[in-house]
């Protein structure tokens, strides 16, 4: 199983979470091609100014919008927290200009 007993007997959860890594510039980007849990995003590097980032509950660049993160004028370095679940695929789409260089971690 996931949790076990340690020593001093407190609680470990094993997770098995997993990340990509999406270089900054344009690009639509899948993640995950199957339902799952997106943990948190983190902003390695800022956008450009005109940049929008949209984040989908989907296989492609449509559907189901999770969220569109300010990754424009967030400070950098920051953990985006959503520890939410996506029901047909993730993907993240930067357009317009380049988007930050970004790591997303999902299950």
């Amino acid at each position: 199983g996931n949790v076990r007993m340690s020593a001093d007997r407190s609680l470990l959860v094993k997770t098995t979470n997993s990340f990509l890594n999406i270089a900054a510039g344009q690009a639509t980007t899948v993640v995950k091609a199957a339902a799952g849990t997106l943990h948190s995003i983190i902003l390695n590097s800022a956008a450009t100014a005109t940049n929008t980032t949209v984040i989908y509950d989907n296989a492609s660049g449509a559907g189901t919008v999770i969220g569109r993160p300010a990754v424009t004028t967030a400070t950098i370095p920051v953990t985006l927290f959503y520890n939410l679940s996506f029901a047909n695929g993730l993907t993240i789409i930067t357009a317009t200009a380049n988007g930050g260089d970004m790591t997303v971690v999902y299950s």
